[in-house]
């Protein structure tokens, strides 16, 4: 009988331990959501993105920015835009990168650098206009010998 006892205890006990323990002992990976934003800010436009930041604070969105298929013709971005990103700076989970199109690596390097000193130029408007990065996109995806 003390056996059964033993055993029933054991087991008892034993099995919502060995169930618990791996769980806690178990770190989640950090979740990165990379959301491209290549619309206008227009109003309420980007809202669902305000939301999703307030609502998940433990993921980080990197939020890929397209004023102009770039950063525009201008030194400055639009109204709208310098209202959008620095309302988008408040929160620690947003990652800001602006965009550059690289047309498979055929556009010209002096413009891509441009292109570059223009989206690093914003921070002198506001500190948080500035961006975290920048995303190249149609980059080679062969070796051809010039970068």
């Amino acid at each position: 009988m003390s056996v059964t006892l033993t055993l029933a205890l054991f087991l008892a006990i034993g099995i919502p331990l060995a169930a618990t323990l791996p769980r806690k002992m178990i770190t989640p990976l950090p979740v990165n959501v990379l959301i491209p934003m290549y619309f206008k800010p227009e109003l309420g436009s980007w809202d669902r993105l305000h939301d999703a930041a307030i609502r998940y604070p433990e993921t980080t969105f990197t939020v890929v920015i397209n004023p102009e298929n770039g950063p525009g013709s201008t030194v400055w971005p639009t109204a709208e835009y310098i209202d959008a990103i620095e309302s988008l700076s408040k929160y620690e989970n947003i990652r800001i990168l602006g965009y550059i199109d690289t047309d498979g690596g055929k556009r010209d390097n002096a413009t891509i650098r441009q292109e570059i000193a223009v989206y690093v130029g914003w921070h002198n408007i506001s500190k948080s206009l500035t961006l975290s990065g920048i995303y190249f996109d149609r980059t080679p995806y062969k070796n051809q010998g010039h970068a």
